[in-house]
């Protein structure tokens, strides 16, 4: 990579870590979407690249909520088994797919998630109190298979559909929504991460669909900025009010579903 597309990429890593560290989200939601921007298509090594970056936001943010007491161990416990054997699922599913069938389907799935962070920020809906009987086994579960999937599939960390979730479902409190799917991501994103770049689910003779060398050199460049950026969201998580953050989180998704469609 020349000296400018390292710059690049170490601004999109920011961007994607602070946006991951914020909301417990990983980051790809805003990686993906700029990579294309930046480089033009090649959805197959943006994925592969933003599942490690993933990873390593998911570290730096868990840590920081991790201090400010708002993870539910027990809720990521529940959460983690379903969605490690989804997001496998959906990374060999991937790696049988189109690209741009692939990129297509990430922008409806961002115009479909801003619709509802949309919805719920009209609706002015009530926060909800921390109802510990609410995170049931079978609703943790049903949480990491509604994540698992398109976390693996699209390349993303799944803290997009999660959070939610843990939200509305499991009846957390948002800052622990985020601070619990943090924790999950961490350990989804690596298996995740792992998978992708060792072509998992790839018919047999038909080549890798994902190259190390390709892959390793970028996710080096978003690795700095997505560290930092990840510290300084998590951080901001616990002072920004909350209708702010889902204020921004909404344009933001339509932005990055626009691009992804190739609108605008």
């Amino acid at each position: 990579m020349t000296p400018a597309e390292v710059t690049i990429g170490l601004l999109i890593g920011a961007a994607g870590g602070l946006a991951g560290g914020l909301l417990g989200i990983g980051g790809s939601v805003v990686m993906i979407p700029a990579l294309t921007f930046a480089f033009g298509p090649d959805q197959q090594r943006f994925q592969a690249a933003a599942m490690i970056i993933n990873t390593a936001v998911a570290i730096t943010a868990t840590i920081r909520h991790g201090k400010a007491k708002v993870i539910r161990f027990d809720v990521a416990r529940r959460v983690l088994p379903v969605a490690l054997v989804a997001i496998l699922a959906g990374v060999a599913l991937s790696n049988r797919m189109d690209a741009l069938v692939l990129q297509r389907s990430f922008g409806v799935f961002l115009f479909v998630l801003a619709a509802y962070e949309g919805w719920t920020l009209l609706r002015g809906s009530p926060e909800p109190l921390d109802d510990r009987e609410a995170a049931t086994w079978p609703r943790s579960a049903a949480a990491g298979g509604f994540m698992g999937l398109p976390a693996g599939l699209l390349g993303i960390g799944g803290g997009l559909l999660l959070v939610p979730a843990l939200h509305r479902l499991n009846r957390l409190p948002l800052r622990q929504a985020i601070g619990t799917s943090s924790a999950v991501i961490l350990v989804t994103a690596a298996v995740g991460a792992v998978a992708k770049n060792l072509n998992f689910g790839v018919p047999a003779g038909s080549g890798p669909v994902v190259e190390a060398s390709r892959v390793l050199p970028l996710a080096a460049a978003l690795l700095p900025g997505g560290v930092i950026g990840a510290l300084v969201g998590a951080t901001l998580t616990h002072h920004l009010p909350t209708a702010w953050v889902k204020m921004a989180l909404v344009l933001l998704l339509l932005l990055a579903g626009s691009r992804m469609l190739g609108i605008g």
